[in-house]
């Protein structure tokens, strides 16, 4: 698994992979009430169920990685990119950002980091976002990233795709 791409350090804007110590940081971002309502499940994840799922993830960081971001030394954001069961080049990205840094213009950096990470580390042909319909600035985020909207629509979520 190669290293993410470094940002400026000027900008005080950092990219990780996630470790063991972001377990209880992701399930908290996760089970907040605003990242919640966007969610395809919204009900609170409990935290033994969580540390399951986080472990096996960890396990397989190298080919569906989860990537923490941080300004000026505090985390404030992960991407995660799943692999999608029909194509081994195709994968799903989710994003997760605290909401204390919501509408700073986190996000756009946070996916245009994770489309290079995938093309480069994972040789990945194209990415997927299921957003939910009411989630409007998120739609606005990835059109204006060229993620298409396609046909395939899934109960309140609107599937995306872009080409890499």
């Amino acid at each position: 698994m190669s290293k993410p791409r470094a940002l400026s350090a000027e900008s005080g804007l950092n990219l990780r992979y996630a470790n063991s110590k972001d377990n209880l940081l992701i399930l908290d971002w996760r089970n907040n009430t605003d990242v919640r309502k966007y969610s395809r499940s919204r009900e609170i994840i409990e935290q033994d169920i969580h540390d399951k799922w986080f472990t096996i993830r960890l396990a397989n960081m190298h080919l569906e990685p989860i990537l923490i971001f941080s300004f000026q030394g505090k985390d404030f954001g992960m991407t995660r990119l799943d692999k999608a069961s029909d194509s081994s080049s195709t994968f799903e990205i989710s994003i997760l950002v605290d909401p204390d840094f919501q509408g700073r213009g986190f996000a756009r950096m946070m996916i245009s980091q994770t489309l290079l990470l995938a093309q480069d580390s994972l040789a990945a042909t194209e990415l997927v976002a299921n957003i939910h319909r009411e989630n409007l600035s998120s739609i606005g985020l990835f059109t204006n990233l060229d993620f298409h909207k396609t046909q395939n629509v899934k109960g309140q979520f609107e599937e995306f795709r872009i080409y890499l």
